[in-house]
């Protein structure tokens, strides 16, 4: 008898069943078919004469990625895609909005859609709504104690029958110092004309990092905002000094510092650089084999090289003398130089993590170790001592032009002050500087 076998199958997901079935004698049926059931439970496809799957229910879909579109502009948001077989209301099919929360696709610097950016505030000591008419700060967000204007109203005193300089019959308005008519009632505001210069119907603006620039002030604005970095004269002309030290600290030689152990005649001075830009003076982490920094074996830690540089000039042909040297710091804030600036106070860089605040500045009094110039064997005269902050311009400043101060000096060994700067020596060490016995 003709045997027929029917081969079915059915799919589940990832497991094919196959059984076979004889519809004819079963004493035709041998062991090899009688049980030929199989099961792929690997994804493998069923075999060949099984025919293909049958197709996906109706109500099947094959999903699509979608990405919110808050601002509507058909852009989305790639941050925070969804998977669905339709497109959720709200939702586009791409994320490249630049500015997914902001349909103009011009996010400002302080994160508003279409806003102006950092704008200036002013100061309002006071706490009269009305801020100081001075330059501010430009921020984001106002600091704690600062307005949106500076706004001085100007009131005077004029009998009732006469006119001020608006025509008004016992106005106020007044001629200002730019020689316009100013308060009362012509809506116009004092100095209105002045630049942040000062100069009337001048061009000088702030530019984005809040500085001073065009106009009659020679400056460029600033096309990323840098630090600015500054020596102040006044430190250094308060703490100028000349004395004479006994040195047995070989470190001082390794570094530079002097010539050689022993009575030495140095220029003692404070260097005090501040930070008188908007931004940061931020030099990070300090590593080993990284390009200016250098362990200093002497201290036990890193100093930025060629931070500051000390040199001792003749006025007269405005040449270095042989004497001074580069000195290495660790750059740390050590404290506010300009409250304006630092409204904050100081971030807090110290030597693990070196760097300058805006507005802050990085102070070494003169009498820590190599502040000053050793200027023994230098001819008596009068000298010009200079400090000059990053002198191979290796960190980018907004600005070079104020990063050296000069002071004028005596280096002398006159009778008259040799006594006075060779304290606590023996005799033989004073008269190696060419001072008297008599001094001790």
């Amino acid at each position: 008898m003709l045997a027929m076998r029917v081969l079915t199958w059915c799919f589940a997901g990832p497991v094919f069943l196959l059984a076979a079935c004889d519809t004819g004698d079963p004493a035709d049926t041998d062991a090899s078919t009688t049980a030929d059931a199989a099961v792929s439970t690997d994804g493998a496809a069923p075999p060949a004469d099984a025919g293909e799957p049958p197709p996906p229910p109706p109500d099947a879909c094959v999903t699509q990625t979608w990405y919110p579109d808050v601002d509507g502009d058909g852009q989305g948001d790639a941050r925070s895609p969804v998977e669905a077989c339709a497109r959720p209301d709200g939702y586009a099919d791409n994320g490249d909005d630049p500015g997914p929360d902001c349909a103009s696709n011009d996010t400002d610097a302080c994160g508003e859609c279409g806003g102006p950016g950092p704008r200036p505030w002013y100061s309002d000591a006071d706490g009269d709504g009305m801020g100081a008419d001075s330059q501010g700060v430009v921020a984001c967000v106002a600091p704690d104690g600062w307005v949106a204007n500076h706004e001085v109203y100007v009131y005077s005193v004029r009998p009732a029958c006469e006119e001020d300089c608006n025509g008004v019959v016992g106005g106020f308005a007044v001629v200002d110092g730019c020689d316009i008519c100013v308060g009362g009632d012509t809506g116009r505001l004092p100095s209105e004309n002045a630049d942040c210069n000062d100069e009337c119907d001048g061009e000088a603006f702030l530019d984005p990092c809040g500085n001073c620039v065009g106009g009659g002030t020679g400056l460029e604005p600033a096309e990323e905002c840098l630090p600015d970095l500054l020596v102040d004269p006044d430190y250094l002309r308060a703490t100028i000094q000349m004395t004479v030290i006994d040195a047995d600290d070989q470190c001082l030689v390794d570094e530079g510092c002097i010539g050689a152990l022993g009575l030495r005649r140095i220029i003692r001075f404070g260097t005090r650089i501040g930070n008188v830009s908007r931004a940061d003076f931020q030099l990070g982490v300090p590593r080993e084999g990284v390009d200016h920094w250098n362990w200093d074996m002497c201290h036990s830690h890193f100093h930025f090289e060629a931070y500051a540089d000390y040199a001792l000039i003749d006025p007269e042909t405005g040449e270095p003398l042989d004497v001074g040297h580069k000195n290495g710091f660790a750059v740390i804030d050590s404290g506010v130089y300009d409250p304006e600036i630092a409204v904050r106070g100081c971030r807090g860089y110290n030597p693990r993590e070196q760097g300058i605040t805006a507005g802050c500045q990085d102070t070494y009094g003169r009498t820590l170790p190599c502040q000053w110039i050793d200027v023994t064997g230098v001819p008596d005269g009068v000298y010009d001592v200079v400090v000059t902050t990053n002198p191979d311009r290796v960190i980018p400043e907004a600005h070079y032009g104020n990063n050296s101060s000069r002071v004028r000096s005596a280096s002398t060994t006159s009778r008259g002050s040799r006594c006075s700067r060779c304290r606590g020596a023996s005799p033989r060490s004073c008269a190696r500087l060419g001072h008297p016995r008599s001094c001790t």
